[in-house]
């Protein structure tokens, strides 16, 4: 484990990252406007599941949440590996991919709501939206199918990115 001391200082390189991760979400999201993704969704894929990744590693270490942080690592593995497997079935993996993307709001939501910490308000206000979304995409609508993995993975990027700018900030106001 790191102390703040070590961590303090990496505050404007996951202020970067965040910054670009959140950037990837709109660019997907303005690219679904056209219809002709320009990101590869190996790429997004891999980025997907190695956030689930992070997440699972990360979920035994937490102070709290622990459940919660290893559920969402999971839910991000799963839809990577649904956009990474690419399905035929367009779907079946728009339905996958709207459960992991329901699970990963709703733990989002609840787990801001317990916990409290500053700008909780805001994080389960977020994963409010991300469930919502994800009972619109799960009921067929408003996007047909085959732009439904694209929308979810804007807003996967672009929910994530602002989380870790979130963080980053944090970490620059830590004493």
């Amino acid at each position: 484990l790191l102390g703040a001391d070590t961590v303090r200082p990496m505050w404007r390189q996951f202020a970067l990252a965040g910054a670009v991760w959140a950037g990837i979400g709109v660019a997907i999201l303005a690219d679904l406007r056209n219809g002709d993704l320009t990101l590869a969704f190996d790429a997004a894929a891999a980025l997907i599941a190695l956030n689930g990744f992070v997440s699972l590693a990360a979920a035994p270490f937490a102070r709290s949440g622990r459940q919660a942080r290893a559920l969402r690592g999971a839910a991000l593995l799963l839809a990577g590996a649904v956009v990474w497997a690419g399905s035929a079935e367009e779907d079946a993996a728009a339905v996958v991919f709207g459960l992991a993307f329901l699970a990963d709001g709703a733990l989002r939501a609840t787990s801001a709501a317990l916990l409290r910490a500053q700008g909780w308000r805001a994080e389960a206000a977020g994963g409010a939206a991300e469930t919502a979304a994800a009972l619109a995409i799960l009921a067929g609508g408003p996007l047909p199918h085959r732009e439904v993995t694209s929308a979810l993975l804007g807003v996967l990027f672009l929910a994530s990115g602002v989380t870790v700018l979130r963080l980053a900030f944090a970490l620059r106001a830590l004493p």
